[in-house]
């Protein structure tokens, strides 16, 4: 796996978007992606530890964070990196381990997050001079990237005056495609309409959605497969990318059950499945 690991990292230092392609797009798990385009390169939400796994060790078997699948990259090996993105304060989507290992390799790198997860940067250690706030009520110029917030539901929204929504997804605008990365999120009523004034072309949205026994065990809930999709189809987003599944045992969804409604039910979006190892490319006849 080593060896994998280090042909993945080199691929992604090394590659850029070819002729007729806008995009790179290397699912790393869970809801992490590296995003890379000619001029520039961004990861959003990566867990590329064990730490998760180390920190429930003692836990019964219904909260215990069980890998199901390595660590596809060697973090601090990845040389490429403009921004890295994080959408709230969990260890699956903020990972000080990851994004440490991530800064070494990348010292320049500025970590775009909302304005609630920034004490939990300062505390464990990263310069503040090198964290860019992206909130709500604003659009973000990150470089050659366009960035606004979107407020997240995690079974509640907890927003507060000093601190605004502590979960959030992205709307990123990079050569001309625009991006939405969901975060951590339920419906919640004007949703749908304030993602369908951004246009998004490619949506990149959680899936694993909740039940009864999950949420007893204390998990925090997000759309289901059926619930995402829809709200890809009511947002008029042209292309969706389902995540956050696969990584954790106690935490999941079979992907096998989304494709199926995808195929089965006419009018849905078009979708890409993310691959380990097997860049999505976005050519511009797909935008």
């Amino acid at each position: 796996m080593t060896g994998d690991r280090e042909k993945l990292t080199r691929e992604i230092n090394d590659r850029i978007p070819g002729n007729n392609q806008k995009l790179l797009i290397w699912w790393l798990g869970q809801s992490g992606f590296l995003i890379k385009s000619r001029n520039t390169a961004f990861v959003i939400d990566p867990y590329l530890s064990t730490a998760l796994e180390e920190a429930t060790k003692d836990m019964g078997p219904e909260i215990r964070h069980i890998r199901m699948m390595p660590v596809p990259v060697i973090p601090e090996q990845i040389r490429c990196l403009d921004y890295i993105f994080c959408t709230h304060d969990h260890g699956d989507h903020y990972d000080p381990e990851s994004v440490r290992l991530l800064k070494k390799g990348n010292p320049s790198a500025k970590i775009v997050v909302p304005l609630a997860l920034r004490p939990s940067l300062i505390r464990d250690g990263f310069p503040e001079e090198d964290i860019i706030i992206a909130g709500t009520e604003m659009v973000c110029q990150c470089g050659k990237l366009e960035v606004k917030a979107i407020a997240g539901k995690h079974n509640e929204f907890d927003y507060s005056k000093a601190c605004g929504f502590p979960y959030v997804g992205f709307v990123i605008r990079v050569e001309g495609v625009c991006i939405y990365h969901s975060g951590d999120t339920i419906l919640y009523e004007g949703l749908s309409e304030a993602l369908r004034k951004e246009a998004i072309d490619l949506g990149m949205m959680a899936i694993n959605g909740y039940d009864d026994e999950r949420i007893r065990a204390g998990f925090q809930s997000n759309c289901t497969y059926r619930e995402a999709a829809g709200l890809a189809k009511g947002a008029g987003i042209k292309w969706m990318v389902p995540c956050h599944y696969g990584m954790f045992t106690a935490n999941t969804e079979q992907v096998e059950k989304y494709v199926n409604y995808m195929n089965e039910n006419p009018g849905m979006p078009d979708y890409l499945l993310p691959v380990i190892g097997e860049p999505l490319i976005i050519k511009e006849d797909r935008i």
